[in-house]
């Protein structure tokens, strides 16, 4: 159990591997057979992802300023990116239509949120 302690979550290979099973991840929540997914679900949970992001932006830099120092801009950007995949993951359920594809759907959302959690 050793080694775990050393797996370094900021470099090494695990960051590389993190971020590409989050990228397929996110092909796997972009990507339907549904119509209604593409028109509907995605350009709408891209919405609703951007407004969260932006009111995040404004309460932390002009609201609240919990630090002196301005939060980078690529920060928002991943937390918007797993609120983006939260937000895709119940019509991505519907869409898919068997309790597998649920499965796989659940897994990726948690590869995209872990990706963007060690993004920032």
């Amino acid at each position: 159990m050793d080694w775990l302690y050393r797996i370094s979550l900021i470099s090494g290979p695990l960051p590389v591997i993190l971020t590409v099973l989050g990228v397929l991840g996110g092909v796997w929540l972009l990507g339907s057979n549904v119509r209604w997914y593409y028109r509907r679900a995605v350009p709408i949970a891209g919405l609703i992802a951007l407004v969260i992001m932006i009111a995040v932006w404004i309460t932390v830099e002009k609201v609240i300023v919990p630090f002196p120092d301005p939060i980078e801009m690529s920060i928002y950007v991943w937390i918007g990116i797993g609120i983006y995949a939260l937000l895709l993951l119940g019509p991505r359920i519907k869409a898919g239509g068997t309790i597998a594809k649920a499965v796989v759907s659940v897994v990726a959302t948690v590869l995209v949120i872990v990706t963007a959690a060690t993004q920032i």
